[in-house]
């Protein structure tokens, strides 16, 4: 129902946010507030040392439909710095002021990092009141702990250094930041970071900083029980805090983020996430049901999209893909592409350094055949060009020898490749935009040419599977992503187009258990999973959302499917993701 309104928020340019006004609290002390927007309020609450500016995105969206209020807590940015009451006991008080200065009620309270922390406090003191739901982003109740039992940062032990420091002098902004983003910024956000940081004074950062490390709000979960509540927790941590909080909060809901900063590094998404949860469209399925789906989260040693993946059982093979989704720009070719292959163990999902294939190569297609990884097409890299492949060859696992198969007919990307009874079949891709192939071809066990046969439906660019004798296409791409079925009979050697899908498929990643397909993500919907029949040709849109991302791969083993790399925009960095689904949880939430 927000389609419309996200994509208008991603064409457009930041505008400025409405101007801000200061409140006087009851020791005189004023508090810099920014009020925008009409109809059910969301007060955001920055971490340490922020300010208001870094919720510009937040404020910008939802002032649209909601009256947002952002503000610079007591010592930060704009607000008055006082000598005492620098803790987050008065923070609370000072919100308190705010809510009842500013007539709000039944109010969305958003805390960011420590922002959090006088949430806690808030609830410690006034209780629930004023509050409709409550939104924690990417922080613990308690910095400090046993980390084996607790959802903390840490021991003291490894705050000591961090806190002689800040004594010793001020903290860098430069490495808050750098802890915070998964992206790399530009030196002109860097700056402006740093600035709106350092409006924070080193005393004021350094009364805040003591008083989280001594803060333990363990007990105020019980409360959260009683009103929605939404944890927005970093990739890192999710599988640990999922569990954590099931048995806390049972009631509440758990998502990932890909970073502590997510809402400004990835705001589309974010604003999606927290809409649909202010909205009212919260998971069916608490937290603890949650696990069951999702068993297990990993990363990988390099961040990849567009890569490809094949597994012996024994162990997960991951080859080429791209480190930046930008398209033609200094920072992509100065990246380049990938040529190395790493592997996974899947049951620790430890990642190490394997070999190293013959080509760069992304957007290309891989398949196990005779315990060897076959790999064709793609695109590579030569100086600044990004050419199109019609090179195959092979891994030999036992050898790790590599060899070059006879080269496909056609230079392409972003193909379909499988194997059936040790034959190899290439099908599709793109050849040249405008043009997508609808090419067959197979290379017959042993053979020494590709073998053109006849040519499918449609041409299409995405991925293909086989379930029994047959080799499916669903959905994939052609100027705009389709809705289109086909499957080829490899006995008969003939194409059939079957009833289409409800709606357009790309850019996933997919696996089978020979009755159903595991579908993972989409262009749009990147958190979607999805289960087809193939004996009903019913698409149903599971119960369990994935880490958003698209351009995967995506490898099965026993009952579980590992879900692999990936990026979320066309400019951003590849993700290193790796998760793994039960597949007979999945198809009980569909």
């Amino acid at each position: 129902m927000h389609l419309f309104r996200l994509i208008v928020f991603c064409l457009a340019v930041h505008s400025a946010i409405a101007q801000g006004e200061y409140i006087t609290l009851d020791d005189e002390a004023k508090l810099y507030v920014v009020e925008d927007g009409q109809g059910q309020a969301i007060v955001f609450i920055p971490g340490w040392t922020m300010t208001y500016r870094f919720f510009e995105n937040q404020q910008s969206y939802f002032s649209e439909n909601y009256r947002t209020v952002v503000f610079d807590p007591r010592g930060q940015g704009r607000s008055d710095k006082t000598q005492y009451k620098n803790n987050y006991a008065e923070h609370a008080k000072d919100l308190r002021q705010l809510i009842l200065q500013k007539g709000l009620g039944d109010i969305v309270l958003v805390g960011w990092s420590s922002g959090c922390l006088a949430m806690y406090e808030y609830l410690r003191q006034f209780g629930k009141e004023n509050l409709q739901k409550l939104v924690f982003i990417d922080e613990p109740p308690k910095w400090i702990g046993d980390s084996d039992s607790e959802w903390v940062y840490g021991t003291f032990d490894g705050y000591r250094s961090s806190l002689k420091g800040m004594i010793a002098g001020p903290s860098d902004p430069n490495g808050i930041i750098d802890w915070m983003l998964i992206d790399q910024v530009d030196s002109s956000t860097r700056l402006w970071m740093n600035a709106e940081m350092n409006l924070t004074s080193p005393e004021v950062a350094l009364s805040l900083y003591v008083d989280g490390l001594a803060s333990d709000y363990n007990a105020e979960l019980a409360l959260l029980n009683d009103i929605p509540t939404l944890f927005m927790v970093r990739d890192s941590w999710y599988n640990e805090v999922t569990q954590w909080i099931s048995g806390k909060v049972p009631t509440a809901e758990v998502v990932s983020i890909p970073s502590h900063a997510a809402f400004w590094e990835r705001p589309v998404s974010f604003n999606a996430k927290l809409e649909r949860f202010i909205d009212g469209e919260q998971s069916s399925v608490n937290s603890s049901e949650l696990i069951s789906s999702l068993i297990r989260k990993g990363d990988m040693l390099l961040p990849r999209y567009g890569p490809t993946a094949v597994t012996d059982g024994e162990w997960i093979y991951v080859y080429g893909g791209a480190p930046s989704g930008g398209r033609n720009g200094d920072d992509f070719m100065h990246a380049g592409l990938h040529s190395s292959i790493e592997r996974i163990n899947p049951k620790t999902l430890k990642p190490e350094y394997y070999s190293s294939g013959l080509h760069r190569r992304a957007n290309h297609a891989s398949v196990l055949v005779d315990h060897r990884l076959v790999s064709c097409g793609g695109r590579s890299q030569i100086g600044l060009e990004r050419p199109k492949m019609n090179s195959c060859e092979y891994l030999d696992f036992s050898t790790g020898v590599f060899r070059e198969l006879p080269p496909l007919p056609e230079a392409v990307r972003t193909l379909g490749l499988v194997e059936v009874d040790s034959d190899i079949y290439a099908i599709g891709g793109v050849v040249q935009r405008p043009q997508y192939s609808a090419s067959t071809f197979k290379l017959a066990s042993g053979g020494e040419n590709w073998e053109r046969l006849v040519d499918a439906p449609e041409g299409f660019s995405g991925n293909a599977l086989v379930v029994g004798d047959k080799i499916y296409v669903l959905g994939g791409y052609n100027e705009e992503a389709m809705k289109t079925v086909m499957t080829f009979d490899t006995k008969t050697q003939q194409w059939e187009k079957k009833e289409d899908l409800p709606y357009p498929l790309s850019a996933y990643s997919s696996v089978t258990d020979g009755r159903f397909i595991y579908i993972f993500g989409d262009y749009v919907k990147m958190d979607a999973i999805h289960l087809y029949d193939p004996e009903t040709g019913e698409l149903r849109l599971v119960d369990q959302k994935m880490a958003p991302r698209r351009h995967t791969a995506a490898v099965l083993i026993g009952d579980e499917a590992f879900v692999i790399g990936g990026n979320q925009t066309s400019a951003g960095k590849a993700l290193t993701t790796i998760e793994v689904f039960s597949l007979s949880a999945l198809r009980e939430k569909s």
